[in-house]
Formats: structure tokens, C-alpha cells, sequence
């Protein structure tokens, strides 16, 4: 029988790999399953029927090589897994498909209907399974004290901390369409790529801190920063942040002006066309 995770009040303990153990979000002691990190099908997309996918890493040395790039970990139980999939992920994993709803123009890409709690949390349940995955690839993704504050607006669908104060007034999401105007990259190759979950953050803790993945085309940035003032903290807007509106225009951004993304992007083609097809 299905359960609504909000009906529970257990805490879930430590990190674990273990095949029984706390759930990560009802904390119900149950078998867990094998929880996708960045939703499959994302990958199945990007695989396009092949199994596996080609990874490049940054440096000058290592071969492309063809591996199964989909990390997973025991979080949660079957009942949370159909709670999140029925609550954020239908909707979530429909965002960056092309729609009715969705018009394409040459600066930015307008998303009409737009459902801001269902897709800011969607976008937060990635971040928070990043950061309770005890996947090595994570081990610096951790969210501290505001960890048990997202879990609490997935299990509630809530955005609200209390009356006065929400997450989003803490951590703004930003999503933009990545382009390369002088057609060195090609679209095909920017929507094929996958950058997991990585982290930026400033020398002092006073500059804040910044989560970022890529996927389809789309750069996903989760900005937390710092500020005395939680008023300040409400008022301040990004670029292409997603706000509570029916209406969000999503930003076309050059790859040339991510410095990181365009490294990235250029060693990823070279590797593929000195290495030819991966062994």
C-alpha cells in the first residue's frame, strides 16, 4: 500500500548502501530500491538506443571511453519512489520537451502554463538525492542544515519553511538553453551531453556557493548565497531564474560565456576526433 511520506515523522539516520535501511525521505526502515539520481530518462534520451554512454573527462591523457554513466543508489523505498515520480518527475521530466505551451525565440525560449512548485521542487529533488547519495562522485555535494529543509517541502509538495519564510527565497534555480552561435559546436552535440552535478563555490563563505548540471541542451544552476537580510534574499532575481509566475522566458546563453562549459565542450571534441570511436 502506498503511503503519503508527510504522514511520517521518523528522521532518517546516516548515509548507507546497505539493501535495508532508513529510507532517505519517509525514514520508514524498508528495503530500498536502486534510486536514479538525475532521472532515467534523461539518459535514455541522450543514449538514443545505444547502452551505453561516451565519457570524456577534462584532462589531456585519458581516452573517450563508453561506460554505463547512470548513477544510482539505495535511498529510497518503493512507496517514496512512486511519490516522487507521480509528484515532481511526470511533470519534471516533460519541461525541456518542446510542447504547445512552448515558444522558441531567437534570444530565449517562453514556457506559457508553466508550473513553478511542482518544477522548482522536481529541480530540487535532483540536488537532494545528489547530496544524500553516498555515490563518490558526490562526497563534496552536501546541503548541511538545509538538507531536512528540502526533504520537508518534498514530503509536504510545499514550498513554505513557515508562514513567513520559503526555500526558494533561499536557493534560486536558474535554467538556461546553452547555444554556440559560430556553429564550432554543433546543437546536436550540446543536447547529447550530460554534466553531473558538480559544485562552485566561492574562497569565502560569504560569496556563496553554486550546484550546476547539464542536460538536453539545458544548464541547471542552484545559487545559494549569503545575505543579513532576508528581505534582500527575496528581492534578488538571476538570470533565467525560474519565478512564481505562469508565464518564465528560459535565456539562450553562448557557451562562449561559460568559461567552464566551453573548456569542456572543446576538449570533448577534440578527444572524439583524435580518438575516433571508443574502446
Amino acid at each position: 500500500m502506498s503511503h503519503e511520506p508527510s504522514k511520517l515523522v521518523k528522521n532518517p539516520g546516516q548515509k548507507t548502501i546497505s539493501n535495508k535501511a532508513s529510507c532517505r525521505l519517509c525514514g520508514e526502515e524498508k528495503a530500498l530500491r536502486k534510486s536514479h539520481i538525475i532521472p532515467q530518462s534523461y539518459y535514455r534520451r541522450i543514449k538514443s538506443g545505444n547502452g551505453q554512454l561516451l565519457k570524456v573527462r577534462g584532462d589531456e591523457t585519458t581516452p573517450p571511453t563508453l561506460e554505463n554513466s547512470d548513477p544510482k543508489d539505495r535511498l529510497l523505498c518503493h512507496d517514496c519512489e512512486q511519490f516522487i515520480d507521480k509528484n515532481y518527475e511526470k511533470e519534471g521530466t516533460q519541461f525541456f520537451k518542446p510542447r504547445s505551451s512552448t515558444i522558441v525565440m531567437p534570444n530565449y525560449i517562453k514556457i506559457k502554463n508553466f508550473k513553478y512548485r511542482i518544477i522548482y521542487l522536481y529541480f530540487l529533488s535532483i540536488l537532494w538525492r545528489a547530496s544524500e547519495s553516498s555515490l563518490p562522485q558526490y562526497k563534496e555535494l552536501t546541503l548541511g542544515n538545509i538538507a531536512p529543509l528540502i526533504r520537508q517541502c518534498l514530503i509536504n509538495k510545499s514550498l513554505s519553511i513557515s508562514p513567513q519564510v520559503r526555500i526558494d527565497h533561499f536557493i534560486k534555480i536558474c535554467v538556461m538553453r546553452i547555444t554556440e552561435k559560430s556553429g564550432t559546436i554543433s546543437d546536436r552535440l550540446i543536447k547529447k551531453c550530460l554534466l553531473d552535478i558538480a559544485l562552485e563555490k566561492g574562497e569565502e563563505l560569504s560569496e556563496g556557493f553554486l550546484f550546476y548540471f547539464m542536460i538536453d541542451g539545458f544548464l541547471v544552476c542552484y545559487l545559494f548565497e549569503v545575505v543579513n537580510s532576508l528581505e534582500l534574499q527575496k528581492a534578488a532575481r538571476y538570470l533565467s531564474q525560474l519565478e512564481d509566475r505562469s508565464t518564465i522566458k528560459l535565456q539562450k546563453v553562448d557557451i562562449s560565456e561559460l568559461s567552464q562549459l566551453s573548456s569542456l565542450f572543446s576538449t570533448v571534441t577534440r578527444k572524439v576526433l583524435e580518438a575516433g570511436p571508443p574502446r
